[in-house]
């Protein structure tokens, strides 16, 4: 049996099955090439095509900013990042030129709405639906009340993503802080003279509480001793509630002018000083005009604290303190100081009644006004102290104990 041995090859042979191989790689290589060529020269066009689109759509004078926006992510659908990349260029050449604008384009510019910037697409640069847009087109035209943050919550109730809605808010925004320069230059002021008032109520309030106190524990009429020191200049005639009651007078007073900022001259110092009381004047007399003035600050207080609670619930609802916030605040302080008036009225007949023994008529205040002192003690004395008596009175006027 014959072995037969494989033929040794020779370098020719050894050279050209190298070739052969090499040009088979070459050829696969070749049509891979061809391939990708042929693949980017179909995107180039595509991309052409939906750049001559998108140039198209953005020349269009008849659609809005947002509207073209649109149709640039709509035509790039297929590349939303460079639809991002032109919709930022967009954006800066736009601010390029709001930066260059004549002083022609600017009076044409304040005559006419300003309109919100195109929204900035959809999340990671899709783009924006139809349907979104129209959405938020609805809830805009219905909105226009709304301060950004209101307007930002209905939004977001509407499933409207924000990558959508952040334009259109920030644009009410800025709406909103202009509405707001306005308005605090005039509620400003209003609120500047709340706190004047706010510091002079505290020595106000002090200082008819020591008159009243003097008052109920000495007398102060004509024939007191207190009124010879008045007259004779003497102050060795004076009692310590005396001194008190003219040192709470003119404390009062202060208060009452601290507001100003400047003091009055005499005369007006001294009309003033004359409505307040007087050592010399009956207690009765005194007495009414303490309560007068107690009346006052009561309304004082009311309104301070009117002021505090609307400006605060209306700075947090509208981002502003509105221009007519001195009218809101009298509005609602009118039904406080006629209940007021009231209790005024009835508290003034009971000094009366208290001062000359005499029977004084009463009007009804607002059901659950607590029964003052004076009030109690008048109608005590007209039931001949039968406490059960005057309570019932009391009650069917309105008041309780």
């Amino acid at each position: 049996m014959v072995t037969q041995l494989p033929a040794k090859q020779t370098v020719g042979s050894r050279l050209g099955s190298a070739l052969g191989q090499g040009a088979q790689i070459g050829i696969q290589q070749g049509i891979q090439q061809a391939q990708q060529q042929n693949q980017q020269q179909q995107q180039s066009v595509m991309l052409n095509e939906a750049l001559t689109q998108a140039q198209q759509i953005y020349a269009n004078p008849n659609l809005s900013p947002e509207q073209k926006q649109i149709g640039l992510y709509q035509a790039l659908a297929h590349r939303p990042e460079i639809a991002q990349q032109l919709n930022n260029q967009y954006i800066e050449s736009q601010k390029a030129q709001a930066q260059n604008v004549n002083a022609q384009a600017n009076q044409v510019k304040a005559n006419r709405p300003v309109a919100p910037k195109a929204p900035a697409g959809g999340l990671s640069g899709q783009p924006v639906p139809p349907e979104v847009s129209s959405k938020i087109e609805e809830i805009i035209d219905d909105s226009k009340d709304l301060n950004a943050d209101q307007l930002a919550v209905k939004l977001d109730k509407a499933h409207i993503p924000r990558a959508y809605s952040n334009s259109y808010i920030e644009s009410r925004r800025r709406k909103d802080d202009q509405s707001s320069k306005r308005h605090a230059d005039a509620s400003d002021k209003i609120l500047d003279e709340n706190e004047k008032t706010r510091a002079s109520l505290i020595k106000k309030d002090q200082a008819l509480a020591l008159q009243d106190d003097a008052v109920a524990k000495k007398d102060l009429s004509f024939f007191s001793r207190d009124n010879l020191a008045d007259i004779t200049g003497i102050e060795g005639f004076r009692s310590t509630e005396g001194a008190i009651y003219k040192a709470a007078g003119k404390e009062y007073f202060l208060g009452s002018i601290s507001k100003a900022g400047a003091r009055p001259n005499q005369w007006i110092e001294q009309q003033i000083m004359d409505m307040m009381g007087q050592v010399g004047r009956s207690t009765e007399a005194n007495l009414s005009v303490n309560r007068a003035l107690r009346n006052e600050l009561d309304l004082e207080k009311e309104q301070v604290r009117l002021t505090d609670d609307l400006s605060q619930k209306l700075e947090k609802e509208l981002g502003y303190v509105p221009r007519n916030i001195g009218q809101m605040v009298q509005k609602e302080l009118t039904i406080y100081a006629e209940n007021k008036q009231k209790e005024l009225f009835n508290d003034l007949r009971a000094i009366k009644s208290i001062g000359e023994n005499s029977t004084q008529k009463f009007m009804s205040v607002a059901p659950g006004t607590p029964v003052s002192k004076f009030v109690a003690q008048a109608l005590l004395n007209k039931f001949d102290n039968d406490p059960q008596k005057a309570e019932a009175e009391a009650k069917r006027l309105g008041y309780i104990f």
